[in-house]
């Protein structure tokens, strides 16, 4: 008599495969989420910085004269966005501003901040 061969997977075998694959699996949809994350953290910073230069280039149009120390804060969009301009001094005598606009909003439970800086000179009259 002839024995057969069994052509089949063991129950174990079965096991440890399925096993394995979802193992891999987890680890390429971890890799899937943190690559979706770290691209939406990139393109809200693109966008951060669009609005702070946006709302500079609008200050830089208004004018020298329109710019104010004291700063203004507004919600928009992406998130909190901040003004601020203090006077820079030569001596005693004010020779320009310089004017901060920040941007900060909260992604995944964690704050971010992106910020443009500009010095606007006094114009000569």
């Amino acid at each position: 008599m002839k024995k057969k061969k069994n052509k089949g997977f063991t129950l174990v075998e079965l096991i440890v495969s399925i096993m394995i694959s979802a193992i891999i699996f987890a680890g390429i949809l971890v890799g899937i989420y943190l690559g979706m994350h770290s691209m939406t953290i990139s393109r809200h910073r693109a966008e951060a910085i669009i609005i702070a230069q946006r709302e500079m280039e609008n200050i830089k149009a208004n004018g020298y004269d329109s710019i104010t120390t004291y700063g203004y804060t507004a919600n928009g969009v992406l998130g909190e966005t901040q003004v601020t301009a203090s006077d820079v001094t030569e001596g005693a005598n004010v020779i320009g501003k310089e004017v901060t606009v920040s941007v900060r909003w909260d992604d995944f439970g964690r704050i971010y901040t992106e910020s443009v800086s500009s010095f606007i000179r006094e114009p000569d009259y």
